[in-house]
């Protein structure tokens, strides 16, 4: 079981984050891009995706996504906050919403037999981020995908400063530890250079003006919409195969009779 001091520090943080990066998150080119990448996965698969689990779903931009792309019959979001999953349930109709603590898989409350689970950067914001391979694997149906992105390359002061990572991860070793967990590794991908890497150290060289723009509760300014737009151009033409985001994408084996 999970350290309960660890569990609501974690809880706390991820309120906290939603509560700053709500208004500018869907300007974002970084989680645009992201939220390509991993609908093309999804799309790509040619089994059946009609019920998708989006695990540490925060203001559920990811399952709007889907929503936005046609993917799912049933979307439901998990999330360790109370207060999200309550303005989550009253923002997006077309979704459902539980509040459960990705740290203490043994109490996971879900059960349902999903086409599709994702966490996307979840993982590198938590104390213990294990029990989330256990969860995914255990809401999955038989055959179904398991899609995983963070961080991987140096934390930069906006990494650890501004957004709060505290680790980022080699692929090699994620795609072993989720191998470990059960899965079947189908792709492990490193994306985003040079864009990603050049936004990344540009947000660190101007943290103070990046944290107005993108970590407060006003609406972002027309300079940042432009500078968001411009890197969102740039993160298209980017590598799909270098980079420091990562993506795994597993599938839980079917049941085989002997």
């Amino acid at each position: 079981m999970g350290d309960p001091k660890q569990t609501q520090s974690a809880v706390h943080e991820s309120e906290e984050f939603w509560e700053r990066f709500s208004a500018s998150a869907s300007l974002h080119p970084a989680n645009l891009y992201r939220y390509d990448l991993i609908a093309d996965l999804v799309a790509r698969d040619k089994q059946q995706h009609q019920t998708i689990v989006d695990l540490g779903c925060g203001n559920g931009s990811l399952l709007s996504y889907f929503h936005h792309r046609g993917f799912g019959t049933r979307l439901l979001g998990v999330d360790g906050s109370a207060a999200i999953i309550q303005h989550n349930k009253k923002r997006l109709p077309f979704a459902e919403f539980q509040q459960a603590d990705l740290q203490l898989a043994k109490q996971f409350p879900l059960e349902i037999q999903a086409d599709v689970v994702t966490c996307s950067e979840v993982i590198e914001h938590m104390p213990d981020y294990t029990p989330v391979f256990d969860i995914a694997h255990r809401l999955l149906r038989p055959g179904g995908l398991f899609i995983l992105t963070t961080q991987g390359g140096k934390r930069r002061r906006h990494d650890i400063e501004l957004l709060g990572h505290l680790r980022h991860y080699n692929i090699g070793e994620l795609a072993a530890e989720t191998a470990a967990k059960g899965f079947q590794i189908l792709r492990k991908q490193e994306a985003g250079w040079p864009a990603l890497t050049l936004q990344k150290v540009a947000a660190s060289m101007f943290m103070n003006r990046v944290a107005k723009e993108l970590a407060s509760h006003e609406e972002p300014s027309l300079l940042f919409r432009l500078a968001c737009r411009i890197v969102g151009i740039f993160l298209k033409c980017s590598s799909k195969s270098f980079g420091p985001q990562l993506v795994i994408v597993a599938r839980k084996p079917d049941i085989q009779i002997s």
